[in-house]
């Protein structure tokens, strides 16, 4: 069996034998041996299994270690000194255990993000406004509007859950920016959601009597999430968790889980004013007006990022369905619909075509094999695609004229034609011109500033007049400052 069962079976039988233990100074220096095992199997596996990332690892040993600290003061200031060890020099390291672990999370995701994409990060942002809103209205309010405890009590219990709300977040974004999920990345994924489950549950304890009679069991979520933090380094796993992913560009899936995501987020904020008002409290305006206009700002932003990733995958589509997956030209589907169009063109009454042959490319195929052949297709196909010496020059003409001043793509391809191009030509020499359009826009918008004034309006449509798309317009003069 390997190593990292046997400390969860092993930690397992521990973790059975606190909870039948009495509340007592043995009960807890058990616990905090439970903390201390999962700081010293951390520090194994990394030597172990050297991932090539240890700063996760680091992050999440001394974040560990702080809330053992904590646990092991707790019970000195509990059982030996007799003193209220809430608020205390306690919470200190509790506190600084947050962002410890925080910071590992933040690595972890940071090296497996797909492909530079920040819906995950929008998504985790949601669920932290809807947190932040369930705990203001539930503990939060209460606790500062109440007659009980001290304004420092209020403000380390109120640290806590700011705490754990980060904590939230940085699970929820590093659980959807991962595609592949290895096994210690469940684990690590598995024990911050029951450190997150036990704090919520000890923070209602104070309100709830039930649980308040009953918070010591809560003590086993917290040692079963100790014992997943060790199996997760010790896992052999650890290193492809915090290895660099690859980020080739691939079709990413838009499902209807995503959109009943964010749903079932937005709904949870008039659900808990219902509550509140049903309960016979007083709606929090202020909180809900906040928390609304947050979520409805970083909704709009995801679903729009949402359409931009779906029309930049159904152009990739487009391209793939017209063209040759080895040499990148059109294939014959696409070829038929050219000229098909060109002879429906009543001012193209011929459609002269080109038949390349390649001598004896069967003979290369079978004595020097298929990859060569496949080689010998990419170097025509590459050669093809630098056009007739009309087209170069078209190509040549197009970014000299881009050197000294700025076009639009329809008016580079106007001016092309002006100096005698065929609109094929000009049009295929503007094409392949590495030029950003909105930046072009931006350099008119900021030429014509230069020598007279122009309204925002006035100027965006100057810009149109030139050429511009509506969109490049409105980017060229946003960048003026207008």
């Amino acid at each position: 069996m390997p190593p990292w069962r046997w400390y969860l079976a092993g930690g397992g039988v521990v973790v059975v034998g606190h909870a039948l233990l009495p509340v007592s100074l043995g009960r807890d220096l058990l616990y905090v041996a439970v903390a201390l095992s999962a700081v010293a199997a951390i520090v194994v596996g990394v030597r172990t299994h050297r991932p090539p990332r240890r700063l996760p690892w680091v992050l999440l040993a001394v974040g560990v270690l702080s809330w053992a600290v904590g646990d092991l003061l707790w019970s000195v200031w509990d059982h030996i000194l007799h003193i209220e060890p809430f608020p205390s020099v306690v919470d200190a390291f509790y506190l600084f255990g947050y962002p410890a672990l925080a910071g590992c999370l933040y690595q972890i995701s940071r090296v497996r993000r797909r492909n530079r994409d920040h819906g995950p990060m929008l998504d985790s942002l949601v669920v932290g406004v809807v947190v932040v809103f369930v705990l203001w209205v539930a503990l939060v309010e209460p606790t500062w509007t109440g007659s009980a405890g001290t304004t420092l009590g209020r403000v380390v219990g109120a640290a806590y859950s700011v705490g754990d709300i980060i904590l939230l977040v940085q699970v929820v974004h590093l659980t959807a920016a991962t595609a592949v999920r290895s096994p210690s990345l469940r684990l690590i994924t598995g024990a911050f959601s029951l450190t997150l489950l036990g704090d919520v549950f000890y923070q209602s304890s104070f309100y709830l009597p039930v649980l308040e009679q009953r918070v010591s069991l809560l003590d086993t979520t917290w040692l079963v999430a100790y014992l997943l933090l060790g199996a997760a380094a010790l896992h052999p796993s650890i290193v492809p968790t915090t290895a660099q992913q690859p980020s080739w560009p691939r079709l990413q899936v838009i499902g209807l889980g995503q959109f009943r995501f964010l749903a079932a987020v937005v709904f949870v904020l008039p659900a808990t004013v219902i509550i509140e008002v049903l309960s016979g409290g007083e709606p929090p305006l202020i909180a809900t007006s906040v928390a609304g206009i947050a979520i409805i700002c970083l909704v709009t932003v995801r679903m729009a990022g949402m359409a931009r990733r779906m029309s930049e995958q159904a152009e990739r589509l487009a391209r793939l369905a017209d063209a040759d997956v080895l040499t990148g030209l059109v294939n014959r589907r696409r070829f038929v619909e050219l000229v098909a169009a060109r002879l429906a063109d009543p001012a193209a009454p011929a459609v002269p075509v080109l038949l390349v042959v390649l001598e004896r490319f069967s003979e290369i195929n079978d004595t020097l094999g298929h990859r060569v052949g496949d080689e010998l297709l990419c170097a025509a196909a590459e050669e093809a695609a630098r056009g007739t010496i009309s087209q170069q020059n078209a190509l040549r003409s197009a970014e000299s004229y881009l050197d000294y001043t700025a076009f639009s793509r329809s008016g580079l391809v106007d001016q092309l034609e002006y100096e005698g191009f065929s609109t094929e030509d000009a049009t295929w020499g503007v094409d392949r011109v590495s030029v950003d359009w909105n930046e072009q826009a931006a350099k008119s918008a900021k030429s014509y500033l230069e020598y007279t004034a122009f309204s925002r309006s006035g100027l965006v449509d100057q810009l149109l007049y030139e050429g511009f798309t509506p969109e490049q317009a409105e980017y060229g003069v946003s960048q003026t400052g207008l």
